[in-house]
């Protein structure tokens, strides 16, 4: 295959002339995807062409100070652009329009005619030529320079042009890429926040801009509107590990899937889970959550975030849940379980994410201001966005005898869940420009699918596992797989399951003396490490407190990031009592 194919299929046809990368994350598409396929990035860290001697043979400066010198004279060019180009609509062809006769820098221009030049060259034959090589990387150096900040402007009077352009582009793009000219029916760019500092891959290349392939992934950056935590350097959690007490008869036998769905494995069934089946020690779930903020502001100055683990709620109680959260001003984020007849139900994770922006607001002025956030899916309470579990969950024989079932569901076979298998998506949303989060469900943690090769080229700071799990210890496979997360690309990682779920996993079924099944989640970072996080015997609820850490990342060809990358750090928790009376707080 020709590097002309590859540039064709991401920037059409007439890719070659000039006006195809004037927007700097178009350019980033085309060279970072023809460095990925050709694997010719490699040749940065191969023998004589380490980074800093190939990339700027003709400066007096280092390359690093030419790459950032050269990002800001075209972010500046943009904005002369659409200084000229006035109000624009947010239509594509109004975005490309405003770019017109835009002047590239000089490096820009040089790099790009190399590139042009070598459209007859095979990609296996990419890393051959040292000069193409080279244009490459300065080119996706150039851009990715010229992209700093991105998709995460979070005050709406924030003037940056280029930045505008790119919340604009975002929208135009359904919030799945950043480009203009290059199809995001064929690649997507993405705002990034952390690099990798370990191993070697393509991925190191860049600090702002992450590239990924459209297809199977449905992905989705949410842009971040006004946030008090933009002036801030810690953001305060609220979790509530519902439901606090189970009954395993919870669990039942079920019949097969949506007649038509092909059997996984034999021998085999299916089982149900109820979410509202539970003797709880709390009237319900909404008077416990109304309970734990009380309790939580007796400790911290204000809750950021409401967190609840994976199946917590059904139908009727999302929908007073994220009314609560909302008017409360805070991210909600929990497992739900929601009904789909005739089809089986859905096992999603439900992020109702602009209700933070307006804190101290009246209700309705927040439905107001939520409304013309421009993204009408999260307008309302019950439009939050909704993220299909990818994998079943399956009982085998130590999983039911580790939470005492055999007299439920037989040892003998697999029992899969009885659950959709949704679309594989991913949602990124922004709380601070130091803040991306994403949440997985269960084992969407685990599996090394294309959902986490996504967040990977993210590298969102806080990653959120939703689990219907026994104790979160430090032994167990969620502290393994938040390692993997902490290590590459350097997230932050917390998993929260349920309270109920961990009693079930008893001494008595598994877990060795003294009892953790209190241990409800687990918190993994770069600095601090592992942190279990343990309620006491009346405790059923906690504020985890998180401050921000900033160090300097480095990209394979030698750039660093002036320490802006950024990291939620365990500074503390506080478990919360909720049935005793409520405290006066000062």
């Amino acid at each position: 295959m020709k590097l002309d194919t590859i540039a064709t299929r991401i920037l059409g046809s007439r890719w070659t002339l000039f006006r195809a990368i004037v927007w700097p994350p178009d350019a980033f598409a085309l060279a970072f995807r023809l460095l990925d396929r050709s694997g010719a990035y490699m040749r940065l860290v191969d023998g004589d062409n380490s980074g800093n001697v190939c990339l700027s043979p003709r400066e007096g400066r280092a390359w690093p100070d030419v790459a950032a010198s050269v990002g800001i004279q075209w972010r500046e060019s943009v904005a002369q652009a659409m200084r000229r180009a006035g109000k624009l609509s947010g239509a594509r062809t109004d975005l490309t329009r405003s770019l017109k006769g835009m002047r590239l820098p000089p490096h820009v221009k040089d790099a790009w005619r190399k590139i042009r030049a070598a459209k007859d060259v095979r990609l296996d034959q990419v890393g051959e030529t040292d000069e193409l090589v080279i244009a490459l990387v300065q080119l996706a150096a150039y851009a990715d320079e010229a992209s700093s900040g991105f998709g995460l402007r979070m005050h709406r009077s924030d003037s940056d042009p280029a930045s505008v352009l790119a919340d604009l582009a975002l929208r135009s793009n359904r919030w799945q890429s950043l480009c203009v000219n290059a199809d995001s029916d064929v690649v997507c760019v993405l705002p990034k926040q952390h690099t990798p500092q370990r191993g070697l891959t393509v991925r190191s290349l860049s600090h702002h801009l992450a590239v990924c392939a459209a297809g199977e992934v449905q992905i989705s950056w949410e842009p971040p509107i006004d946030s008090p935590l933009s002036d801030t350097d810690h953001v305060n959690l609220l979790l509530v590990p519902w439901p606090f007490a189970m009954g395993r008869r919870q669990f039942r036998p079920a019949s097969h899937p949506t007649p038509g769905i092909a059997p996984i494995a034999a021998p085999f069934r299916y089982f149900s889970y109820d979410p509202t089946g539970h003797d709880d020690t709390c009237d319900n779930l909404i008077d416990a959550v109304q309970r734990a903020f009380e309790r939580a502001l007796e400790h911290v100055d204000c809750v950021d975030m409401v967190v609840l683990p994976e199946l917590a709620v059904g139908p009727q109680e999302l929908a007073q849940l994220e009314r609560l959260a909302f008017e409360r001003g805070a991210l909600l984020i929990t497992g739900a379980l929601l009904p789909d007849e005739p089809r089986d139900p859905k096992n999603v994770a439900v992020i109702q994410n602009r209700s933070y922006s307006v804190r101290g607001a009246e209700p309705e002025v927040k439905l107001r201001i939520a409304a013309a956030s421009g993204n009408e899916s999260v307008a309302l309470a019950q439009g939050g966005l909704q993220q299909a579990k990818h994998h079943r969950w399956c009982l085998d024989a130590p999983q039911i005898r580790q939470y005492g079932l055999s007299g439920i569901l037989s040892p003998l076979i697999d029992w899969w869940e009885r659950s959709q298998i949704g679309t594989r998506q991913i949602h990124f949303t922004t709380m601070a420009r130091w803040l991306t989060i994403c949440a997985l469900v269960c084992e969407d943690l685990a599996r090394q699918d294309p959902l986490s090769e996504v967040v990977r080229s993210v590298g969102p700071n806080l990653v959120i596992a939703l689990l219907m799990d026994g104790p979160q210890l430090s032994g167990r496979w969620s502290s393994r797989y938040a390692s993997v997360l902490a290590e590459d690309p350097g997230s932050s990682v917390l998993t929260l399951t349920s309270l109920g779920m961990s009693i079930l996993s008893s001494p008595a079924h598994g877990f060795r003396a003294p009892d953790r099944s209190r241990v409800v989640a687990l918190w993994r970072d770069v600095k601090r490490g592992t942190v279990e996080l343990e309620l006491g015997p009346d405790e059923e609820a906690m504020v985890l407190t998180l401050s921000r850490s900033s160090i300097e990342e480095f990209t394979l060809d030698g750039r660093g990031d002036g320490s802006v990358a950024h990291f939620p750090i365990y500074a503390g928790h506080h478990c919360l009592d909720l049935q005793r009376p409520k405290k006066s707080v000062p």
